[in-house]
């Protein structure tokens, strides 16, 4: 029988459990940063477009009163101010 301790073989030690030193991280930071930004600029596109399309549009200007209807109102408007007429 062996005395050795039960436990992780040699290819396991202290070392691979520590955290890595820093560096190397602007590479990656750098991909994110791109990538997200892709991400972004993918999605403002079609949010634009449907905002665009959900945004209640004014119809085209039209005239209110037909232009019989403002002659005629012109009118009764000269007769109710000159009252001998």
């Amino acid at each position: 029988m062996s005395n050795a301790a039960p436990g992780p073989g040699p290819e396991h030690t202290h070392d691979t459990l520590l955290p890595r030193p820093p560096g190397g991280t602007a590479q990656g930071a750098a991909l994110s940063v791109l990538v997200h930004g892709g991400l972004v600029a993918a999605l403002a596109g079609p949010m634009a477009i449907l905002a665009r399309i959900l945004t209640p549009q004014a119809p085209a200007a039209a005239p209110l009163l037909p232009e019989a209807a403002v002659k005629g109102l012109e009118q009764l408007g000269a007769a109710l101010a000159d009252p001998k007429r």
